[in-house]
Protein backbone atom coordinates (compact mmCIF):
# COMPACT_ATOMS: atom_id res chain seq x y z
CA UNK A 1 0.00 0.00 0.00
CA UNK A 2 2.42 2.50 0.65
CA UNK A 3 4.96 2.02 -2.68
CA UNK A 4 4.78 4.76 -4.95
CA UNK A 5 5.52 7.06 -1.94
CA UNK A 6 7.72 10.66 -2.28
CA UNK A 7 8.53 13.27 0.08
CA UNK A 8 6.95 16.49 -1.02
CA UNK A 9 8.78 18.50 1.90
CA UNK A 10 9.95 18.20 5.38
CA UNK A 11 6.56 17.87 6.35
CA UNK A 12 4.03 16.15 3.68
CA UNK A 13 4.76 12.78 1.72
CA UNK A 14 2.42 11.71 -1.29
CA UNK A 15 1.10 7.90 -1.06
CA UNK A 16 -0.39 6.83 -4.13
CA UNK A 17 -0.94 10.10 -5.22
CA UNK A 18 -2.41 11.47 -1.97
CA UNK A 19 -0.72 14.23 -0.19
CA UNK A 20 -0.51 13.35 4.16
CA UNK A 21 0.74 15.90 5.87
CA UNK A 22 2.45 15.11 9.44
CA UNK A 23 1.98 16.29 12.87
CA UNK A 24 4.02 19.74 12.29
CA UNK A 25 1.78 20.48 9.59
CA UNK A 26 -0.75 19.49 10.82
CA UNK A 27 0.31 21.86 14.18
CA UNK A 28 -0.05 24.50 12.09
CA UNK A 29 -3.22 23.93 10.03
CA UNK A 30 -4.98 23.45 13.63
CA UNK A 31 -3.57 27.24 14.02
CA UNK A 32 -1.55 25.72 17.36
CA UNK A 33 -4.51 25.13 18.88
CA UNK A 34 -3.89 21.76 20.16
CA UNK A 35 -0.28 20.92 21.03
CA UNK A 36 2.19 18.07 18.87
CA UNK A 37 1.65 15.68 21.61
CA UNK A 38 -2.45 16.40 21.81
CA UNK A 39 -2.23 15.69 18.41
CA UNK A 40 -0.56 12.54 18.22
CA UNK A 41 -2.67 10.61 20.79
CA UNK A 42 -5.67 11.72 19.08
CA UNK A 43 -3.95 9.60 16.04
CA UNK A 44 -3.29 6.89 18.95
CA UNK A 45 -6.79 6.68 19.86
CA UNK A 46 -8.39 7.12 16.11
CA UNK A 47 -10.33 10.44 16.46
CA UNK A 48 -7.63 11.53 14.05
CA UNK A 49 -7.48 9.22 10.74
CA UNK A 50 -4.17 8.19 9.53
CA UNK A 51 -1.34 5.86 8.36
CA UNK A 52 1.94 5.35 9.91
CA UNK A 53 5.30 6.22 7.90
CA UNK A 54 8.60 5.63 8.28
CA UNK A 55 7.38 5.49 12.10
CA UNK A 56 5.80 9.27 12.49
CA UNK A 57 2.27 10.20 12.24
CA UNK A 58 0.47 11.29 8.64
CA UNK A 59 -3.36 12.04 7.75
CA UNK A 60 -4.93 13.48 4.43
CA UNK A 61 -5.85 16.61 4.43
CA UNK A 62 -10.14 15.19 4.54
CA UNK A 63 -9.03 13.84 7.54
CA UNK A 64 -7.81 16.92 9.14
CA UNK A 65 -10.78 18.48 8.57
CA UNK A 66 -13.35 16.40 9.88
CA UNK A 67 -11.17 16.23 12.80
CA UNK A 68 -11.42 19.79 13.14
CA UNK A 69 -15.28 20.02 12.44
CA UNK A 70 -15.70 16.96 14.75
CA UNK A 71 -13.30 18.09 17.59
CA UNK A 72 -11.84 20.60 17.20
CA UNK A 73 -14.62 23.12 16.71
CA UNK A 74 -16.78 21.78 19.27
CA UNK A 75 -13.96 22.96 21.77
CA UNK A 76 -14.40 26.46 20.96
CA UNK A 77 -15.82 29.47 22.89
CA UNK A 78 -17.18 32.26 20.19
CA UNK A 79 -17.36 35.72 21.30
CA UNK A 80 -20.15 38.03 19.87
CA UNK A 81 -19.14 39.13 16.25
CA UNK A 82 -16.76 41.95 15.79
CA UNK A 83 -16.35 44.00 12.69
CA UNK A 84 -13.23 45.71 12.00
CA UNK A 85 -13.19 48.05 8.73
CA UNK A 86 -9.86 47.72 7.11
CA UNK A 87 -11.13 51.12 4.36
CA UNK A 88 -10.27 53.41 7.59
CA UNK A 89 -6.60 52.16 7.72
CA UNK A 90 -3.66 53.87 5.07
CA UNK A 91 -1.13 51.47 3.93
CA UNK A 92 1.54 53.06 2.05
CA UNK A 93 4.38 52.42 -0.16
CA UNK A 94 5.99 48.70 -0.11
CA UNK A 95 4.17 46.89 2.90
CA UNK A 96 4.85 43.48 4.39
CA UNK A 97 2.42 41.12 5.63
CA UNK A 98 3.56 38.97 8.21
CA UNK A 99 1.22 35.65 8.79
CA UNK A 100 0.13 36.78 5.61
CA UNK A 101 -1.29 32.89 5.00
CA UNK A 102 -4.75 31.43 5.35
CA UNK A 103 -7.26 34.19 4.31
CA UNK A 104 -4.41 36.29 3.88
CA UNK A 105 -6.59 39.22 4.94
CA UNK A 106 -3.90 42.30 4.15
CA UNK A 107 -3.16 40.60 0.80
CA UNK A 108 -6.83 41.05 -0.12
CA UNK A 109 -7.44 44.10 0.85
CA UNK A 110 -3.99 45.55 -0.80
CA UNK A 111 -3.21 43.02 -3.14
CA UNK A 112 -0.07 43.34 -5.80
CA UNK A 113 1.39 46.42 -2.83
CA UNK A 114 2.07 43.34 -0.61
CA UNK A 115 4.91 41.16 -0.22
CA UNK A 116 3.08 38.24 2.47
CA UNK A 117 5.01 35.84 4.34
CA UNK A 118 4.10 32.90 6.24
CA UNK A 119 6.32 29.56 7.73
CA UNK A 120 3.64 27.38 6.31
CA UNK A 121 3.78 26.91 2.42
CA UNK A 122 0.12 25.14 2.82
CA UNK A 123 -1.39 28.55 4.24
CA UNK A 124 0.45 30.50 0.72
CA UNK A 125 -1.16 28.94 -1.32
CA UNK A 126 -4.46 28.29 0.11
CA UNK A 127 -4.48 32.85 0.70
CA UNK A 128 -6.82 34.38 -2.35
CA UNK A 129 -4.91 37.23 -3.41
CA UNK A 130 -2.42 38.36 -5.84
CA UNK A 131 0.49 39.71 -3.60
CA UNK A 132 3.47 38.05 -3.59
CA UNK A 133 4.22 35.03 -1.17
CA UNK A 134 7.26 34.55 0.07
CA UNK A 135 7.56 31.15 2.58
CA UNK A 136 9.33 32.78 5.82
CA UNK A 137 9.76 33.17 9.21
CA UNK A 138 9.16 36.34 10.77
CA UNK A 139 11.42 36.06 13.62
CA UNK A 140 14.41 35.98 10.87
CA UNK A 141 13.01 38.37 8.09
CA UNK A 142 15.27 37.61 5.08
CA UNK A 143 15.44 41.39 3.57
CA UNK A 144 17.70 44.07 4.01
CA UNK A 145 17.68 46.99 6.16
CA UNK A 146 14.93 49.92 5.66
CA UNK A 147 13.02 47.93 3.50
CA UNK A 148 9.15 48.27 3.75
CA UNK A 149 7.00 51.41 4.20
CA UNK A 150 4.28 49.80 5.78
CA UNK A 151 4.77 46.43 7.86
CA UNK A 152 1.31 44.54 8.80
CA UNK A 153 0.71 42.36 11.53
CA UNK A 154 -3.10 40.91 11.27
CA UNK A 155 -4.21 38.66 13.98
CA UNK A 156 -0.49 36.88 13.42
CA UNK A 157 1.60 37.60 17.09
CA UNK A 158 -1.20 35.12 18.91
CA UNK A 159 0.73 32.28 17.56
CA UNK A 160 3.26 33.23 17.74
CA UNK A 161 6.03 31.57 21.38
CA UNK A 162 5.60 34.54 23.54
CA UNK A 163 9.38 34.30 23.77
CA UNK A 164 9.71 35.04 20.03
CA UNK A 165 8.00 38.29 20.31
CA UNK A 166 11.04 40.81 21.11
CA UNK A 167 12.82 38.85 18.14
CA UNK A 168 9.79 39.09 15.79
CA UNK A 169 9.87 43.32 16.80
CA UNK A 170 13.40 43.53 16.29
CA UNK A 171 13.09 42.65 12.69
CA UNK A 172 10.11 44.47 11.79
CA UNK A 173 12.04 47.58 12.94
CA UNK A 174 15.43 46.55 11.18
CA UNK A 175 13.42 46.13 7.84
CA UNK A 176 11.05 48.67 8.22
CA UNK A 177 11.94 52.54 6.64
CA UNK A 178 12.53 55.58 8.87
CA UNK A 179 9.16 57.32 9.03
CA UNK A 180 7.55 53.60 8.58
CA UNK A 181 4.69 52.17 10.28
CA UNK A 182 3.75 48.92 11.67
CA UNK A 183 -0.18 48.48 12.17
CA UNK A 184 -0.84 45.26 14.76
CA UNK A 185 -4.39 43.64 15.34
CA UNK A 186 -5.01 41.63 17.88
CA UNK A 187 -7.23 39.91 20.49
CA UNK A 188 -7.36 39.82 24.24
CA UNK A 189 -8.23 36.53 26.14
CA UNK A 190 -11.02 37.44 28.79
CA UNK A 191 -11.67 36.14 31.83
CA UNK A 192 -12.50 32.48 31.68
CA UNK A 193 -16.64 32.15 32.16
CA UNK A 194 -17.95 28.64 33.41
CA UNK A 195 -17.36 26.76 30.33
CA UNK A 196 -15.44 23.53 29.25
CA UNK A 197 -14.27 24.65 26.49
CA UNK A 198 -10.64 25.34 26.32
CA UNK A 199 -10.07 27.52 23.48
CA UNK A 200 -11.50 31.33 23.34
CA UNK A 201 -12.37 32.52 19.48
CA UNK A 202 -13.77 35.68 18.04
CA UNK A 203 -15.53 35.29 14.45
CA UNK A 204 -14.82 38.53 12.51
CA UNK A 205 -16.22 40.56 9.54
CA UNK A 206 -13.35 42.84 7.69
CA UNK A 207 -14.59 45.29 5.56
CA UNK A 208 -11.95 45.57 2.51
CA UNK A 209 -14.16 47.87 0.62
CA UNK A 210 -15.10 45.72 -2.51
CA UNK A 211 -16.67 43.03 -0.26
CA UNK A 212 -16.32 41.93 3.55
CA UNK A 213 -14.78 38.65 4.67
CA UNK A 214 -15.87 36.25 7.38
CA UNK A 215 -13.20 34.67 9.46
CA UNK A 216 -11.92 34.15 12.89
CA UNK A 217 -9.32 33.91 15.35
CA UNK A 218 -8.68 32.13 18.05
CA UNK A 219 -6.37 30.57 20.95
CA UNK A 220 -6.20 28.91 24.56
CA UNK A 221 -7.60 30.33 27.54
CA UNK A 222 -4.81 31.74 30.06
CA UNK A 223 -2.24 33.56 27.66
CA UNK A 224 -1.57 37.05 29.03
CA UNK A 225 -1.36 38.81 26.11
CA UNK A 226 -3.06 41.73 25.78
CA UNK A 227 -2.81 45.58 24.42
CA UNK A 228 -0.23 46.53 27.32
CA UNK A 229 2.18 43.37 26.72
CA UNK A 230 2.44 45.04 22.48
CA UNK A 231 2.81 48.80 23.87
CA UNK A 232 5.17 48.25 26.06
CA UNK A 233 6.83 45.75 23.45
CA UNK A 234 6.79 48.26 20.93
CA UNK A 235 8.14 51.41 23.01
CA UNK A 236 10.90 48.80 24.31
CA UNK A 237 12.05 48.14 20.63
CA UNK A 238 12.43 52.06 19.47
CA UNK A 239 8.74 52.50 18.22
CA UNK A 240 6.39 55.53 18.92
CA UNK A 241 2.61 54.69 19.59
CA UNK A 242 0.60 57.21 17.44
CA UNK A 243 -2.87 55.21 17.57
CA UNK A 244 -4.65 52.85 19.78
CA UNK A 245 -7.96 51.59 20.09
CA UNK A 246 -9.80 48.83 21.97
CA UNK A 247 -13.00 46.80 20.20
CA UNK A 248 -14.42 44.67 22.43
CA UNK A 249 -11.76 41.35 22.43
CA UNK A 250 -9.81 42.88 19.79
CA UNK A 251 -7.19 45.86 19.82
CA UNK A 252 -5.38 47.99 17.14
CA UNK A 253 -2.30 49.76 17.42
CA UNK A 254 -0.27 51.89 14.97
CA UNK A 255 3.22 52.38 15.76
CA UNK A 256 6.26 54.54 14.14
CA UNK A 257 9.36 54.26 13.63
CA UNK A 258 10.93 57.50 13.66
Amino acid sequence: MLNNRKILSDSMKEVDRVKYYNVSEIFGMLHNRLSQDEIKDHFRTGKIHGIKIEDQWYAKKEAIDEFEEEVINTDIYFSELHQIDLTKIQLKGRILDIGGGGEGIIGQFAGPHVISIDPSERELKEAPSDCVKIIMNGKDLKFLDDTFDSITLFFTMMYIPISDHNKVFKEIYRVLKSKGNLFLWELTIPKRPETDKDIFAIKLEVDIGDKKISTGYGTRWGKKFDMGHYLDLGKRIGFKIIEKEVNGETFFIKYLKD
